[in-house]
């Protein structure tokens, strides 16, 4: 039995990364640990690298970037939104989107990573 090396990256994590449709996701979010977003919808681009301006990224910006795909193409399809104090409905811009894969060697998954810029400060 060879065994497996933890410390590169999954050797399906490129496979995955060349695979030609984009996966829609629905999600909610929290902000701050007490906002909730509803409504988000955005598409994620496997084959696309994310050659823009964006958040810096956990697994491509922190101490182990060989475990990642590097980020790739985020679209936001649809805001979300929050109820405000007042009982309205409030729209969150998202902007500069992208995600990643982090996946290690051995491991039977990895972990997808957003990040966001957002339009403006949001506040209850």
């Amino acid at each position: 039995m060879s065994k497996v090396d933890p410390n590169i990256a999954h050797p399906n994590i490129d496979d995955f990364m060349k695979s030609d449709p984009s996966i829609l996701l629905n999600i909610g979010l929290t902000i701050k640990g007490c906002l909730p977003i509803n409504g988000m919808n955005i598409e994620l681009a496997p084959n696309k690298e994310a050659t823009y301006e964006h958040p810096k990224m956990p697994g491509t910006n922190g101490p182990t970037p060989h475990f990642s795909s590097f980020p790739r193409t985020l679209e936001v399809v649809d805001d979300g939104f929050f109820i405000d104090s007042n009982g309205s409905k409030e729209w969150v811009g998202l902007r500069h989107g992208c995600w990643e894969l982090n996946w290690r060697n051995g491991h039977p998954t990895g972990t997808i990573v957003c990040g966001f810029d957002l339009e403006k400060e949001v506040c209850l």
